[in-house]
């Protein structure tokens, strides 16, 4: 029998239980699958968008903000606004 030590990596384990919940929406065993393929892609916009710009991980600093991307989270109400911005 193989066993094997498991790491000590709950940032990839919390990656993994967040994409299997997103994931969760392309089935019907839930109530809010989504019906359309394009609301289908704007849901996952937005929460990749939430995932690296808006979340802060454990160190209170945005995925996107550690790799350089941005100088500083972004807050929901920004992304509504970049959103309104795009739609008009």
């Amino acid at each position: 029998r193989l066993t094997l030590a498991p790491e000590n990596d709950g940032g990839a384990t919390r990656f993994e239980v967040a994409e299997r919940m997103l994931t969760r929406r392309f089935t019907r065993l839930q109530h809010s699958y989504v019906k359309k393929l394009e609301h289908l892609g704007h849901m996952i916009a937005l929460y990749v968008t939430w995932y690296n710009y808006v979340r802060a991980s454990r160190g209170g600093v945005a995925p996107a903000v550690a790799a350089g991307l941005v100088a500083k989270r972004w807050t929901v109400d920004a992304v509504v606004r970049m959103m309104d911005g795009h739609l008009a």
